[in-house]
């Protein structure tokens, strides 16, 4: 939703910027930040994040309580910490490492979600922030499941999912981990790398005589008949 939200705002800010420079456009001169921000969503939405952060930081210098620039600022910190979670989901070697990088990450864009909320008055911007830091608690608990810090993991869960929608898909699915050790390998990937044997094909079904006793309860093999066959009593020729 962010990002859609920051598309939105671009297409905006560039019409604005070409209807300024239309020759009917009045010579009020066009917002200093216009620039800076349309540079850094298009390197948000292109993946270059260290771009997108000297943008936004040489936004903020400019204007640091600028609503955009607050929320740019949080939803970077997202895209950051989402890079890393990645990686761990998808079993890098440093994985443990990684899931400490994470943690400071996630606190960092916390950070900088609320102090969007705590001045950003737009209801719509407010609630993109707080569904950046929804998923910023999801990336820390899984990461702390993966890594096999179970106890992290519940801690995590209690304390920052308290209201989550998906609270019980979470818990059971932190609870399940806890009780299956982690493969070797890790990651979202673990079920579709090893998947269940299918079941064995049912064996080609042949024709066999059944049996059937006389009243002197000796076997005798009866035959199939053929359409049309002539019948003979049984000890008749």
């Amino acid at each position: 939703m962010g990002v859609a939200g920051w598309a939105a705002f671009t297409l905006f800010e560039r019409s604005r910027a070409v209807m300024a420079a239309a020759p009917t456009a009045s010579a009020t001169p066009s917002d200093p930040l216009e620039p800076l921000l349309v540079a850094a969503q298009d390197a948000l939405l292109a993946g270059r994040l260290q771009e997108a952060k000297g943008k936004l930081e040489e936004a903020e210098r400019k204007r640091g309580d600028d609503p955009q620039v607050l929320e740019g600022l949080a939803l970077l910190g997202v895209l950051e910490a989402e890079q890393t979670w990645w990686k761990v989901e998808l079993g890098a070697p440093e994985r443990e490492s990684l899931v400490s990088r994470l943690d400071m990450e996630v606190d960092r864009a916390r950070a900088a979600i609320a102090t969007g909320l705590g001045k950003i008055p737009d209801r719509g911007a407010r609630t993109r922030l707080k569904l950046y830091e929804r998923q910023l608690n999801t990336f820390v608990v899984v990461s702390f499941v993966r890594a096999g810090e179970q106890e992290r993991a519940d801690g995590a869960m209690h304390a920052r999912l308290g209201s989550h929608p998906q609270r019980a898909l979470i818990e059971a699915y932190v609870k399940g981990r806890g009780a299956s050790p982690e493969s070797p390998d890790g990651g979202v990937l673990d079920d579709e790398m090893h998947p269940a044997p299918s079941a064995a094909p049912p064996a080609a079904r042949t024709w066999a005589p059944e049996p059937y006793y006389e009243l002197d309860d000796e076997p005798v093999s009866q035959i199939p008949t053929t359409p049309g066959e002539l019948q003979l009593p049984q000890g008749q020729e």
